[in-house]
């Protein structure tokens, strides 16, 4: 069980990394929010794949889900602001 917690707490931070830094003109805080949290759940992955010994360790039930929510919210995101984009073109070229 601890080496799967592992791998999905350095699997979602990595997905959340790569989501932080795709280059977008919207959701700039949902991007930040992605950056700490990819990065907070990378390093605790990380550490506690190379640096722990064995004793307590806090399990965030977090790590299987809000991955899941972020990418869904992402690629929300993405479709919101490209049918803006079309709108906006199109209103232009008819106007």
């Amino acid at each position: 069980m601890f080496d799967v917690y592992v791998l999905f707490l350095i699997l979602s931070g990595i997905a959340m990394l790569v989501m932080a830094f795709v280059r977008t003109d919207y959701a700039k805080r949902r991007q930040v929010l992605n950056f700490i949290l990819g990065a907070g759940f990378t390093v605790y992955g990380l550490y506690l794949l190379l640096a722990f010994n064995g004793g307590h360790y806090v399990l965030f039930l977090y790590v299987f889900v809000l991955p899941v929510l972020m990418i869904v919210q992402f690629f929300r995101d993405r479709a919101r602001a490209k049918s803006r984009a079309m709108a906006t073109r199109a209103r232009l070229q008819s106007g």
